[in-house]
């Protein structure tokens, strides 16, 4: 068990769990929706989806470049959308 293998860890887990179930305050409808409210998680979560589509690695330093531009522009546009019907629906 973690408890006694890291009791440090256990306990900052234990100590924060409010923080790390937060999202169970929403509606079940909602929290599929909620990834993560940290922008660089998400540009780095696109664009290893990307480098994997490309066969698992950047042909060039320009690939990567280009493609790091097009996961930028998909963030702002879906950054810039109103929300989700669902999550609309319940706001």
């Amino acid at each position: 068990m973690v408890k006694e293998e890291k009791p440090a860890m256990a306990k900052k887990l234990t100590r924060d769990m409010e923080n790390y179930l937060v999202f169970k305050k929403y509606p079940e409808e909602v929290r599929p929706h909620i990834y993560t409210t940290n922008p660089v998680e998400s540009i780095n979560a696109g664009l290893e989806d990307m480098r994997n589509r490309m066969g698992g690695f950047w042909g060039s330093m320009k690939a990567l470049e280009v493609n790091m531009f097009i996961q930028f522009a998909n963030l702002q546009s879906l950054w810039d959308r109103k929300p989700m019907a669902n999550v609309r629906a319940k706001l």
